[in-house]
């Protein structure tokens, strides 16, 4: 680690287009400087803020909880910016730990996150009936507590928030924190009318992710389940 007169510098490859998660980082790690450019400044710790979407699901089984060592869609621009931050953190001479994050729950989210939420908002999900596919998610308060406690460790962890929950409860979470929304639930084959073949797709597949090698790594994590801090945290002027 280099002896810089100020705090030590943490560089968070991937945090420009994950803009919302600075204030997580910078409530968790106050007494270590956030940077996402690094603008030829040395720096003490590398992260890169990667994603799920890097591992073939293609023969994944429907309740498999996928490892950091399952295959990787090795052409796809999710692994290359994982090659890049590997050669980058190499030239900077320190060890680069990649954190892969399935859908982000936090204030300010975006992707398919505030996407299902804008839905459930506007009316426009709905519920297909007998849909029980489950998805990994992790709030904003676990990327930065992962972060953290992977500093330094030039290792590669799947982030989630320790769960599986089903779409269903994640859509019935949102529209709780959205006023009590109302979600109506329709028969599977209206579905094919109401949804693209893409969406339903995405709506009815489960895509599960282990999160044991972080939790073996980093004990001290503590995990807040997106539905439970939905359903129960207190937003004010001082929360995220």
């Amino acid at each position: 680690m280099s002896q810089h007169p100020q705090m030590p510098i943490v560089y968070v490859a991937g945090l420009s287009r994950r803009a919302f998660l600075r204030p997580y980082l910078e409530r968790e790690m106050p007494e270590f400087e956030i940077v996402d450019v690094i603008e030829g400044r040395p720096v003490d710790y590398a992260v890169l803020l990667s994603d799920t979407d890097i591992y073939d699901m293609s023969a994944v089984a429907d309740a498999e909880a996928v490892t950091e060592e399952h295959a990787i869609v090795s052409d796809s621009p999710t692994a290359a910016a994982e090659r890049s931050f590997a050669a980058e953190a190499a030239t900077m001479g320190v060890a680069p730990t990649i954190l892969r994050l399935p859908h982000i729950v936090a204030t300010g989210m975006d992707g398919f996150m505030m996407r299902l939420a804008r839905g459930v908002s506007r009316g426009s999900f709905m519920h297909i009936r007998g849909n029980e596919a489950r998805l990994s998610v992790v709030h904003g308060v676990d990327v930065a507590q992962a972060v953290r406690l992977t500093l330094g460790a030039g290792l590669t962890f799947n982030v989630t928030d320790g769960a599986a929950p089903t779409l269903h409860d994640i859509a019935e979470a949102l529209a709780f924190r959205l006023g009590h929304k109302r979600i109506f639930t329709i028969k599977a084959t209206w579905a094919r009318w109401i949804y693209s073949r893409k969406l339903r797709t995405l709506y009815t597949t489960t895509r599960l992710f282990s999160m044991e090698k972080l939790r073996s790594y980093a004990p001290a994590l503590v995990s807040h389940q997106v539905i439970e801090y939905l359903h129960t945290h207190i937003y004010d002027d001082e929360s995220l």
